[in-house]
Order: structure tokens, then C-alpha cells, then sequence
């Protein structure tokens, strides 16, 4: 009886440690349709801490936040013609200009020329450990748009994660 009660918990071990490698080897790679690209953007009035870009510009609002991965820091690049790989990847090494380095803490914004109706990826790599995130979308000239960047559990190093934030979230992450 209590030789099965040791196997069960090592098996519920071994699951659950695999659960944890499996998970930290998933991407971050959100691609977002048209529909979903057109409530990314955003105005501010004039008393908010943020600036609205020039109208056939965009403005990209970036920060990172968090402590875990200090060590990590990782370029932030743009890609004005991204095209999917896969079904749903962009080539990490393939970028038109970079955006700044994301390391802790740091905030940047960049103003940016679009196209109109073109997507566009945003990329964060390690570089040297090949390492990726990006968020591919239609951007609308005229508007924000703010990144939260930080570092998350990587089966062997930590990974860039990339994630739009609101209007509200960005004022208050500028603001401070």
C-alpha cells in the first residue's frame, strides 16, 4: 500500500514538472486580426501624461516593469512587412528598425511611419539565446499604441513576453 502511495505521488511530480517545462517553452506569438487590431489603438486628451503622434504616424509606447530576469535584456524591434511562417510565426532575425532595448527598469516611446491597412510585428528577442516575442497587428495611423514587456520562466533562460496594455494601464505606467 504505501509503495503505491510513493508511486502515485511521483508520478503527480513528474506530471507536474513536466506541465512546468512544457509551459515555459510556449510562445508568446499573438496575432491579432483585423477586427481585433482596430481596439489596440488609443487617443488621450490633452492632461494625460502620454501624447497622441502625428496623424499619419503611429506612437508606441513600451516599458518593462518587472524585476524577475533582470539580468535578460532584450531588443525591441519593428517589422513594417511581416510575413507568417507557419501559420502564425514571424522570423525573429527579419526586422526594418529597432525600437530600443528592453531592460529593467527602462520606458521608451517611438513614433513611427505606417502604412494604412498593413500590418505590422512588433519583436523582442534575446539574441543571444535566440529567445522571441512579438505581437502582430493593423495598426491605425493617428493612434497609441502601449507594450508591457517583462521576462518569463524559460526551460533554460528566461523569454521576453510581450503584451498590449489599455489607455488606463499605459497613463498610469508613464505617470510614474
Amino acid at each position: 500500500m504505501q509503495h503505491n502511495a510513493i508511486k502515485n505521488i511521483l508520478i503527480i511530480a513528474a506530471v507536474a514538472f513536466l506541465a512546468l517545462i512544457f509551459s515555459a517553452c510556449s510562445p508568446n506569438h499573438l496575432v491579432y486580426n483585423q477586427e481585433q487590431s482596430a481596439s489596440l489603438g488609443f487617443n488621450v486628451d490633452e492632461n494625460s501624461v502620454l501624447e497622441n503622434p502625428a496623424q499619419d504616424q503611429i506612437r508606441v509606447y513600451a516599458a518593462r516593469t518587472n524585476f524577475f530576469g533582470t539580468l535578460v535584456s532584450y531588443d525591441f524591434n519593428v517589422n513594417y512587412s511581416p510575413k507568417l511562417q507557419d501559420s502564425e510565426l514571424v522570423n525573429f532575425k527579419d526586422f526594418d528598425d529597432k525600437l530600443g532595448a528592453m531592460k529593467f527598469p527602462n520606458k521608451f516611446s517611438k513614433d513611427l511611419n505606417i502604412e494604412e491597412g498593413k500590418p505590422l510585428a512588433l519583436v523582442a528577442s534575446t539574441t543571444d539565446f535566440g529567445q522571441y516575442s512579438f505581437l502582430y497587428f493593423t495598426p491605425t495611423k493617428g493612434k497609441i499604441y502601449c507594450v508591457k514587456g517583462n521576462v518569463i520562466f524559460g526551460a533554460i533562460v528566461g523569454r521576453p513576453n510581450l503584451s498590449f496594455i489599455t489607455k488606463e494601464e499605459c497613463e498610469e505606467l508613464f505617470s510614474e
